[in-house]
């Protein structure tokens, strides 16, 4: 029987001196996309859902398709395979199968192999949560926690590390969905999905990134008009006080 581990961790921000609170939403696995959603709603951010590969064509990856409309870029590495469509891999090892949020709805997906991969994905803008779906992933309980999600302040996984979460020891075949994602009070631009080992040999799939964006808003520019006024009205009273001197 698994332990029941609470991942709401506070990490330092080593980039502003202040505390960072990070929540990782891997263990309650029959709501963790709820649970994050709400940790999003709480910290006053916006989710965004649109990252779901559908009006993407099947094949290879186009690691730069949502880049525009939503500011995202994906960095595949090591064993990621092409976008397909379905329910999800399907494989017969369904002893011991956790139902985790239910069956990936027949769907475009991006598959993952069966040896290490790694998933970055890129933001634009600064982000305040990120997380995504696998399909059929298994991770059995004779092998090391596997699956990881990361946090950083920079592209790329660089910066700082705001948190890292590992995944349960479940079984979410055939084609159940299991969600992993982070919250974070410091806003970062990079979110690592990992494949640490690959022990089982696993074939699984990735689908539904989601991602939140705080509500900070950004400073109002000055028009032209303005500064000219500003810069006419400091040169007056300039003069004013070389006049009374």
């Amino acid at each position: 029987m698994l332990k029941s581990i609470s991942f709401a961790v506070t990490f330092a921000c080593l980039t502003s001196g202040a505390a960072a609170a990070t929540l990782g939403f891997v263990n309650n696995s029959t709501t963790n996309s709820s649970d994050f959603a709400s940790s999003v709603t709480t910290l006053g951010g916006t989710l965004n859902n649109s990252i779901d590969f559908d009006g993407m064509s099947t094949g290879a990856l186009d690691g730069t398709f949502y880049s525009g409309s939503d500011g995202v870029t994906i960095v595949p590495g090591g064993a990621v395979g092409n976008v397909t469509f379905g329910a999800g891999p399907g494989q017969g090892n369904i002893s011991g199968s956790q139902p985790g949020e239910g069956t990936h709805a027949a769907s475009n997906y991006l598959l993952l192999g069966d040896s290490p991969s790694s998933l970055t994905f890129n933001f634009a803008q600064g982000v305040i949560g990120a997380g995504l779906f696998t399909i059929d992933a298994f991770n059995s309980l004779s092998y090391l926690l596997e699956l990881k999600v990361e946090a950083f302040t920079g592209l790329n996984g660089t910066g700082t590390s705001l948190g890292s979460f590992s995944s349960v020891n479940q079984n979410f075949q055939r084609n159940n969905l299991y969600f992993m994602g982070i919250t974070s009070d410091t806003e970062f631009r990079s979110f690592v999905f990992t494949d640490l080992t690959n022990n089982g040999g696993d074939i699984f799939g990735v689908d539904d990134f989601v991602f939140a964006t705080g509500n900070t808003p950004a400073p109002v520019p000055v028009p032209a008009a303005g500064l000219l006024l500003l810069g006419a009205l400091g040169m007056g009273a300039m003069v004013g006080r070389r006049r009374k001197t």
